[in-house]
């Protein structure tokens, strides 16, 4: 199964453990960065990126406001998931709060996200996700059928300690979001230039 995965650059150390313990069970990913194309545009690149992957994965960190990049990045992932039905996995990194266009995206009365509080949370954090995923982290690439979020795996399991669920976003929320995606879409006509 190929995933992108959206992190900001200050917790790329962090991404790239992350990213080693899902290739340990059989996840491949799409960087754009790792084989940018000649001429053409990062927004390309990284829409590419997304629309050719199973899954987006969402690195999301208290550290920093996210620029953007990382905004534009973030609107093409939850077009992915509307469009495409793909899965959209949350990953907050310690208090990191889950933005509003993740709670926009969901359907029903919540949406889950995977907390990373201290590294002990790591395993079962990438456990729940590959569950999420279809993959049995025992048994890399069997299917046991996931959703668009996190909504198949049980609050009473094992993962009860890492799973938050939120509720579905606001008419206030989507105001706020409303005013991010039009800054966001001036920024992206500017990329495309």
């Amino acid at each position: 199964m190929r995933v992108f995965l959206s992190y900001s650059h200050a917790d790329k150390s962090f991404a790239i453990k992350l990213r080693r313990r899902f290739e340990e069970n059989g996840l491949s990913f799409n960087d754009p960065s790792e084989s940018p194309a000649a001429g053409t545009s990062w927004r390309r690149q990284v829409e590419e990126a997304i629309r050719s992957s199973e899954a987006v994965l969402l690195l999301l960190s208290p550290r920093q406001k996210a620029d953007e990049s990382q905004q534009l990045t973030w609107m093409l992932a939850l077009e992915a998931a509307w469009a495409d039905s793909k899965p959209l996995i949350p990953i907050l990194l310690r208090n990191a709060e889950l933005p509003a266009f993740v709670r926009s995206g969901a359907s029903g009365d919540s949406v889950q996200a995977i907390r990373i509080r201290r590294s002990e949370d790591l395993g079962p954090a990438v456990d729940a996700i590959l569950r999420t995923l279809g993959i049995a982290p025992e048994k890399p690439r069997r299917r046991l059928g996931g959703s668009r979020y996190l909504n198949n795996i049980s609050s009473g399991s094992r993962f009860s300690r890492i799973i938050e669920s939120y509720p579905v976003v606001t008419d206030e929320d989507r105001a706020q979001w409303r005013e991010r995606l039009s800054a966001i879409k001036q920024y992206a006509e500017q990329l495309k230039v």
